[in-house]
């Protein structure tokens, strides 16, 4: 199952200490946490036969994502999203293993920036 891929692979790989579900309110749904000392790195969201990866990026993380291997189109979505006070959101529907590796790329570039 990819969402405990996911969780168990972050985790350990990144070090991260604390998961937990949260809910900002009942019209945005459940969404499971996984935090390093306090700090949201992802935003995982259940849904039928999926799931999404939510994350905020900074201006730095935005920027160092132009290093990595992520396919173009992606970053070309990224780089035109509308940036908020608290950062750029990207969102990646999970459904195979190649977006497995997606969100470990964002992820760490989120945790390092």
């Amino acid at each position: 199952m990819l969402w405990k891929q996911v969780v168990s692979e972050l985790m350990q790989d990144l070090k991260l200490d604390g998961a937990d579900w949260h809910t900002a309110s009942a019209k945005y749904g459940w969404s499971f946490r996984l935090r390093l000392k306090q700090r949201n790195i992802v935003y995982l969201g259940p849904r039928k036969g999926f799931f999404v990866a939510a994350f905020v990026l900074g201006d730095k993380a935005v920027i160092a994502l132009r290093n990595t291997d992520l396919p173009a189109d992606l970053l070309h979505t990224i780089a035109q999203t509308k940036r908020y006070p608290e950062g750029t959101p990207v969102r990646i529907e999970v459904t195979n293993q190649d977006n497995v590796g997606v969100v470990k790329i964002l992820a760490r570039i989120k945790l390092e920036n």
